[in-house]
């Protein structure tokens, strides 16, 4: 039977002092060799509802169980601390428990961007570089400095999204052939520009912190300079970034 590395998140709310160390002593007796982050606090992110400040942990083990299996635990678990789904829902979360990573699988896209998870990522000793390499290959990669266009990093953005914009070749190389190897506005990495350039487009909120989260930094001279981050994975790390907020919008029936 396979083993599998795990990673998942502890959140609360709502009297966190008692939840989340309750939640941590359950899942030390379902999983041997747990470990856990450092409890953080942090205002909520993207929350609807009133709510104080959230703890949030990062725990990871080894387990030859399925995702589904565990995020049954991880449900079975929160009811047994006190997670009430009962609508109307009034903003307190006794304790989340969200499963993040299984083996090669980002499980939890967005939540994975989050600052605190990445934080917890790096004090555990989970190369946050290996994990991005998990994300898919995007559309956009095959554009950059492919010929004969020899399109920079923003362009392959906007080439990748074409069918989304609607843009031509070239109004793409008339508009964004100088955002490209950090000539965009404050610096900014030309394929993250790009792609907030869409999202805005669309009403939707730029991919900023998400890509900060993953990558380190959000201009191309930290990008390139002292983090060598690939631009190559710029250019992927922007699009599914993209792609995962576009996914937000109602389809046209």
């Amino acid at each position: 039977m396979s083993t599998h590395r795990v990673v998942i998140s502890i959140g609360s709310n709502s009297a966190a002092e008692v939840h989340v160390p309750a939640a941590m002593d359950l899942l030390r007796h379902s999983y041997q060799g747990i470990r856990f982050s450092t409890p953080l606090e942090n205002e909520p992110i993207n929350f609807p509802f009133p709510s104080g400040p959230f703890t949030n942990v990062t725990a990871d083990f080894y387990s030859d169980e399925s995702p589904e299996a565990i995020c049954r635990n991880l449900k079975d678990m929160e009811s047994r601390l006190g997670r009430i789904r009962t609508k109307p829902f009034d903003g307190r979360v006794a304790i989340d428990l969200d499963l993040i990573i299984w083996d090669s699988q980002i499980m939890k896209d967005i939540d994975y961007s989050r600052p605190y998870i990445q934080a917890g990522l790096r004090e555990l000793g989970i190369n946050i570089n290996t994990q991005f390499n998990m994300m898919k290959e995007s559309k956009s990669e095959a554009f950059f400095h492919a010929q004969p266009n020899n399109w920079n990093c923003a362009q392959s953005i906007q080439k990748g999204l074409q069918e989304v914009t609607g843009m031509t070749d070239e109004e793409i190389e008339a508009q964004y052939r100088s955002k490209g190897g950090g000539r965009a506005e404050g610096g900014l990495c030309g394929a993250l520009y790009a792609a907030n350039c869409i999202l805005e487009a669309k009403s939707l909120k730029p991919v900023t912190q998400e890509f900060e989260a993953y990558a380190g930094a959000t201009t191309c001279r930290a990008l390139k300079g002292e983090l060598k981050f690939p631009c190559i994975q710029c250019v992927r790390l922007a699009e599914n970034l993209a792609e995962q907020r576009l996914s937000s919008l109602p389809t046209e029936g």
